[in-house]
């Protein structure tokens, strides 16, 4: 059974089994929310929001909202879905997409930590983390493991790859190379992520190649197109094939 607080106001909801919900939280009629998910005082889950199960939500927290858009037309039926396991911390703000049908997605085992904001049309892969106040405007991607420092603020449709890191205060207004460490004001690339690669299991010898593919991309003098040439003959590694991939397919171009 879920166990509901006296003062939660809760509309006819899907919950799953053992949900609990905190002292004076707001789930609209229509909202999903999965097993064991525990819902913070005072959080705001509006109908749009489709929930996992065994997440936290944090207190004051608002998903599912509509998105800062001046053309967004409110009868949209459009979505919030977040995956298992997720942490979303206190006063986090989660916004619907802008289109019919449409999602902005936060993966399993996110974390993402208290007054963090997530724009409408964002698509977040699993185990992302976003530090204190970092923020990501409108059709944002993150990919798997990307970390965002406090305070980190992302343009409109750029992409963080797969284990980047980028630091606290940074301005990112193209897109960060997956495995890259990133800083600055605009965010550029300072280094690799080893740490963070080491941790999620990334193989040592691959870890070894891309930091070779890092110089060549980032220290060598060559042009974006040779440079990539040159990581291609480093050998046929998947996260070779990630960095040359995503540079080829950046709709923004590159922070270098």
């Amino acid at each position: 059974m879920s166990r509901i607080h006296s003062t939660a106001i809760v509309g006819e909801a899907i919950l799953g089994e053992g949900v609990e919900v905190g002292p004076y939280a707001i789930i609209e009629p229509g909202a999903v929310i999965g097993s064991g998910t525990t819902v913070g005082a005072h959080a705001v889950i509006r109908r749009w929001a489709r929930v996992g199960s065994r997440c936290r939500i944090g207190a004051g927290a608002l998903i599912g909202g509509d998105p800062q858009s001046f053309n967004f037309d409110p009868k949209v039926e459009s979505f919030v879905r977040i995956g298992d396991e997720a942490f979303i911390g206190e006063y986090c703000v989660i916004h619907r997409a802008t289109k019919k049908g449409g999602a902005t997605e936060v993966g399993s085992s996110a974390f993402i930590m208290g007054q963090s904001h997530i724009g409408h049309d964002c698509k977040l892969a699993n185990r992302v983390t976003m530090t204190t106040f970092a923020g990501l405007a409108g059709h944002v991607v993150v990919d798997e493991g990307a970390v965002l420092g406090a305070f980190a603020g992302v343009h409109q449709f750029c992409r963080i790859g797969r284990l980047a890191m980028v630091a606290a205060q940074s301005k990112i207004g193209q897109d960060i190379v997956p495995f890259v460490v990133a800083q600055g004001w605009p965010a550029k690339p300072v280094g690799v992520n080893m740490f963070g690669m080491k941790r999620a299991g990334v193989p040592e010898d691959a870890r070894t190649l891309i930091r070779r593919a890092f110089k060549l991309l980032f220290r060598s003098g060559l042009d974006t197109r040779s440079a990539l040439a040159e990581i291609e003959a480093l050998g046929d590694f998947a996260e070779l094939k990630q960095i040359i991939d995503f540079v080829r397919t950046s709709e923004r171009g590159i922070a270098k």
